[in-house]
């Protein structure tokens, strides 16, 4: 009892010890909503958002490299580009409920609308074929509503602040 005890407060300041070395990210891409939760994003997060003067089924989804502070950009990884903040017109999200929600009515309607189909084949069958293929319907409806409520669109308005924080405790240089 005693080994294992000894070895595991070993792994435990083992840990503690990798865990100081890790780099902590301090840059935040803030997105605060008036009366909603406060979303963070940090550098290698991916981002899903629509530019402002494009066309409304025009989306964009990278990754960000650098935040940039001073001039409020967004380094963006996979185009190569920085755009400013202020040229974001809408942030999506996906709700992972609604995803598996859409995912998991596709089963039990298949399911029912086989067994509608292989009706006519079955000599005793007990239930009706109507009934079988409204239920199918209903289940693929079910995840058709679903599947149009899988992305949370925020978007930017009066009410709505987008920034980029630093939140380090680090002391800044300041150019004179």
């Amino acid at each position: 009892m005693k080994k294992y005890l000894l070895i595991f407060c070993f792994s435990a300041i083992a840990q503690i010890i990798i865990a100081q070395n890790k780099p902590v990210i301090l840059k935040h891409l803030i997105i605060d909503r008036y009366g909603m939760n406060r979303i963070k994003l940090s550098e290698g997060d991916r981002i899903w958002f629509s530019l402002k003067g494009e066309p409304k089924n025009r989306r964009y989804k990278d990754y960000i490299g650098k935040l940039n502070e001073k001039d409020s950009t967004i380094y963006l990884v996979e185009r190569k580009v920085e755009i400013r903040v202020s040229e974001i017109s809408n942030f999506y999200f996906y709700r992972g409920t609604m995803i598996g929600l859409a995912a998991a009515t596709v089963i039990p309607a298949v399911g029912f609308g086989v067994s509608a189909a292989i009706h006519p084949l079955v000599t005793d069958a007990q239930y009706d074929p109507k009934e079988q293929a409204i239920i199918s319907a209903s289940f693929f409806g079910i995840g058709l509503i679903a599947r149009m409520l899988i992305r949370k669109k925020y978007i930017i308005t009066d009410n709505t602040r987008v920034r980029i924080m630093d939140l380090s405790f680090e002391e800044k240089e300041e150019k004179n």
